[in-house]
């Protein structure tokens, strides 16, 4: 293995462990409140005002990431003057941003209504009253943002892992230790913890790696910081167009189940621990495949393919395992002392199974999403996603009508296999050549079926574990780690079979 390789396997490695730990947080805090609360109108009403802090810090690190990094990296990593631009950035962002918070902040019940169509009146005041309480950690989860990319830039990739997890510690204690004494607002007042000591720790590291600026110089790179954020212009209409698709779809499932945001965000954030680690191997790739698309096509297609590949096969041999198990984890977790919507044993199981095996083409999705934006195919992307969002928005709405919540999974299945093959076109019109040779396509259906064998086998040995072992939720637990276990071995050796011996292919 070369030192491209490892350098890219341990940067992957240290941005899936944080993103798996805050996906971990994430979902031991939901699961903990799902326990302890129920699913409800309560907590479907806090989950909404939790999207505005989350988005915004996602926006902020999107621009930082897509737009700022390149512009700010030389050879050598971090180069002096984009240190500086980096930090006259980051004070734009700070401005901006506590601007930002301060609307929230004064229309947070009006704001909570928007967001959450069906919530009933109890759920509209919680969402008011935490965003309220939140409105500062928009400021602070973006300034963190920038430092993440900063840190990333220089390498140090183990530094800005670690500031992830800050962020989704503080509402994770909140839940283990406050909730069952100051009820749901604790949790407000964990983001906000969370995203202060996260910013504190970031900005800090990213002083001591870069070294002190100094303000004049800070000052003298606000001209190209302000056109910078004037050329943000794309990443702020790709993230409009994702959350106006986010919003529609938190508005079928308030209006289609009780707890229905509860719900989705429950079975998203087990999802998610899969598409993290499938992202992660796409963001540390990232500047690899960026600075091989100024090199020419030839180069710039075969690292995207040979990525597209791993991602493919790593995130199947995850996936379907998952699929497996995914009525032994929602049962476990729905399993609480409080009453829970009778529907949700139903549509629990099967909408996880679906988001899991989804993940593989999800994972794909981003990766040609960033070799679009490598070779500056960004506006044809984005019209791609526009008309696709549009197609289906009627789509979901009468599927929703006829099957209920159970559409949502669907619908999200097809955008992603839609925006797969659509960026697949869309690349192989621009560069004359195809991303997605046929034989990949061969050897992705070799793996799937592969795939599928380990996620039969996770659920007969969910079944069989199940059975035997006591009804406690730690031995439902072990019993789910176990049969997931049992899945991806074999997955991984079937996958490893069809692929490699049956097929006589491998992504080189």
């Amino acid at each position: 293995m070369g030192w491209v390789q490892k350098k890219l396997a341990v940067n992957s490695f240290f941005v899936a462990s944080a993103q798996v730990i805050t996906g971990l947080l994430g979902l031991g805090t939901q699961v903990l409140v799902v326990r302890k609360i129920g699913v409800s109108g309560v907590t479907d009403g806090f989950f909404v005002a939790y999207v505005i802090p989350d988005v915004v810090g996602g926006i902020v690190m999107s621009l930082a990431l897509l737009v700022l990094l390149p512009r700010v990296v030389d050879k050598e990593g971090l180069s002096p003057y984009g240190r500086n631009l980096c930090w006259m950035f980051a004070l734009l962002s700070a401005v901006i941003l506590s601007i930002a918070a301060l609307i929230v902040i004064v229309t947070n019940i009006s704001l909570a209504a928007f967001l959450g169509p069906g919530l009933t009146e109890e759920g509209v005041k919680v969402a008011g009253k935490a965003l309220s309480i939140m409105a500062p950690a928009i400021m602070l989860q973006g300034t963190g943002g920038v430092a993440i990319a900063m840190l990333q830039a220089c390498n140090f990739f183990a530094a800005a892992s670690l500031g992830r997890v800050f962020f989704m510690l503080g509402p994770f204690i909140a839940a283990v230790a406050l909730v069952d004494i100051y009820g749901i607002y604790s949790l407000a007042w964990g983001v906000l913890a969370g995203s202060f000591s996260a910013c504190i720790f970031l900005v800090l590291i990213t002083l001591a790696v870069t070294g002190r600026p100094l303000l004049y110089e800070v000052w003298a790179t606000r001209l190209e910081a302000v056109e910078i954020t004037k050329g943000a212009v794309p990443v702020l209409f790709a993230r409009c167009e994702g959350e106006a698709w986010g919003f529609v779809i938190r508005a079928v499932a308030t209006t289609t189940l009780p707890g229905g945001v509860t719900l989705l965000v429950l079975v998203q954030k087990l999802a998610n621990l899969l598409y993290l680690a499938g992202s992660s191997i796409s963001t540390a790739a990232y500047p690899d495949i960026a600075r091989e698309s100024r090199f020419g096509s030839e180069g710039f297609i075969g690292l995207t393919r040979k990525r597209a590949g791993q991602i493919f096969l790593v995130m199947n041999v995850l996936a379907w395992p998952l699929a497996g198990v995914a009525a032994s984890i929602m049962n476990m977790i729905t399993n609480s002392t409080v009453y829970v919507e009778p529907s949700i044993a139903y549509f629990a199981p099967v909408c996880l199974s679906l988001f899991s095996i989804m993940a593989p083409w999800v994972s794909i999705n981003g990766l040609i999403g960033n070799a679009t934006w490598a070779v500056g195919r960004v506006w044809g992307r984005l019209a791609i996603e526009a008309a696709t969002l549009f197609m289906l928005l009627p789509v979901l709405w009468f599927c929703a009508r006829i099957w209920g919540f159970i559409a949502i999974p669907v619908i999200f299945f097809a955008e992603w296999l839609i925006l797969v093959f659509a960026g697949e076109l869309l690349l192989r019109y621009s560069l004359r050549q195809p991303v997605l040779s046929k034989n990949d396509v061969i050897a992705y259906l070799g793996i799937t079926v592969g795939s599928l064998l380990g996620g039969c086998a996770a659920r007969i040995t969910a079944n069989v574990l199940d059975r035997m072992l006591s009804f406690y939720l730690f031995y439902q637990f072990l019993s789910s780690v176990a049969a997931f276990i049992v899945g991806a071995v074999v997955s991984g050796l079937f996958a490893f079979i069809i692929v490699r011996k049956v097929l006589k292919y491998e992504f080189a």
